[in-house]
């Protein structure tokens, strides 16, 4: 969800619904039909509701793995058909995955991939300081990335776009003087 969608917190995902009355997460009927991820504001930490279109054709094949996760992996849950949730619990069936379980797994995995104490937070900022670097000015884009305001996306990550601007500036400067050989 974080490459074809948009990184939302790990709450918002845990409570995902895919079945019921009025699901968050739709994955498409047909293999070409895109999906969708719609979480009311009330429900959101700024209050502004996340929207997002999961693409059917992207090639992170975000949508290709959640439909593989519905099909072998949440049978696995226990009463997996009566929980709407799309991450079910494991000990109590009728909630969603808790918060402390997913972290668990999290680390562990995160560990086993070469980064051990990186938290889904940590991740959340890591893409946002990655997207500053690369587009040093542009806060809509990271504002739009985050689902966070620009005035909070400035606040978080100004030192990076100050920095690579400081730097700009030297090379702008220095780049017709002589150079040591």
């Amino acid at each position: 969800m974080e490459t074809d969608a948009v990184p939302a917190r790990v709450s918002n995902i845990l409570a995902l619904t895919y079945r019921g009355k009025s699901p968050w997460l739709f994955l498409g009927i047909g293999k070409s039909d895109n999906g969708r991820m719609s979480i009311p504001a009330a429900f959101v930490k700024n209050r502004k509701g996340i929207h997002a279109v999961i693409q059917a054709a992207s090639p992170f094949r975000g949508l290709e793995t959640m439909r593989w996760f519905e099909a072998k992996i949440r049978p696995l849950f226990c009463n997996h058909k009566d929980n709407d949730h799309f991450f079910p619990a494991v000990i109590d069936p009728t909630k969603r995955l808790p918060y402390g379980t997913f972290k668990s797994w999290w680390s562990d995995c995160a560990a086993n991939c070469g980064f051990p104490g990186m938290n889904p937070h940590m991740f959340r900022h890591g893409q946002a300081s990655i997207l500053v670097a690369q587009n040093p000015g542009n806060w809509s884009l990271v504002s739009a990335r985050l689902g966070d305001s620009e005035a909070v996306c400035r606040t978080a990550y100004a030192w990076i776009d100050h920095d690579k601007l400081v730097l700009a500036g030297q090379q702008e400067l220095s780049k017709e003087l002589p150079r040591a050989a």
